[in-house]
């Protein structure tokens, strides 16, 4: 029998009801079309790319990676005398934050090209429910290709015979390190959002946006979370995560509100 509170529940779902929706279409949408797996295996293979193009280049005796952990990040002050956006500090797992951008923006785009963001807005969800759980998917992916980038740096450097030796850094600072970078997820997903639903399916232009302002943030990424972070660096990038998390997630939705869904 149906009563008028079940009634009104299906009529007016709560909040978690709605969000957990949501994501159960957003994660389907992500673990079946190879876009995920695409990024995910670029980001395990990016390492090895780097240490090739790199080790290629180089003059004898004159290396730039001599360990396994400086294509991953750089020991905070280690490259101090050759500037901030030099090729060690550029060419490790931050990269992941750009290849995050790019698949934010095919994502969303691809729910303004095919009528997904219309349809669902016009049914029940709110344009809250919409950021949250884009931004949910995007902090999992980004995670995933932090790690995958991890693993793909170990199994490179293996082969190419470089030490494993951390220096001044211990596997306690590797590890705030790795957990800083995914918390700092929790900033650039809502700001390549915040792009992604400004240009709506203009993919070009979301994807430049995207890449420009990850470029903008790119410092926040290496300053924060070096190779020898502690709990400090981590709970820092943890609270500030949190905080522009927060606000960069309401300016997407204030953004949705302001914009029309085609």
């Amino acid at each position: 029998m149906i009563t008028n509170s079940t009634k009104l529940q299906f009529d007016h779902p709560s909040f978690v009801q709605r969000i957990k929706s949501m994501l159960k279409v957003d994660f389907y949408r992500l673990f079946r079309t190879p876009l995920f797996y695409i990024m995910v295996m670029v980001s395990a293979l990016i390492p090895a790319l780097v240490l090739t193009m790199v080790g290629a280049n180089e003059a004898e005796g004159a290396k730039t990676f001599t360990n396994v952990w400086q294509v991953v990040e750089s020991i905070s002050g280690a490259n101090k005398g050759a500037g901030i956006m030099d090729l060690a500090t550029m060419c490790n797992i931050n990269m992941v934050f750009i290849f995050t951008a790019i698949m934010i923006s095919i994502f969303v785009s691809h729910d303004y090209s095919s009528g997904y963001n219309k349809s669902i807005f016009t049914v029940h969800s709110k344009k809250v429910d919409y950021v949250i759980s884009k931004a949910i998917v995007g902090f999992i992916s980004g995670a995933c290709m932090i790690v995958a980038y991890l693993l793909g740096a170990i199994i490179a450097g293996a082969i190419c015979g470089l030490s494993f030796s951390l220096g001044k850094a211990t596997v306690a600072n590797l590890f705030a390190c790795i957990f800083s970078k995914i918390g700092l997820m929790a900033i650039f997903v809502p700001l390549y959002i915040i792009v992604s639903v400004f240009f709506k399916q203009k993919l070009w232009l979301s994807i430049i946006g995207s890449f420009v302002v990850g470029i903008l943030f790119y410092p926040v990424a290496m300053l924060t979370s070096p190779l020898n972070a502690g709990i400090l660096h981590l709970l820092l990038c943890l609270a500030g995560s949190a905080a522009f998390g927060v606000l960069f997630g309401y300016l997407a939705t204030l953004i949705l509100n302001k914009r029309d869904l085609f």
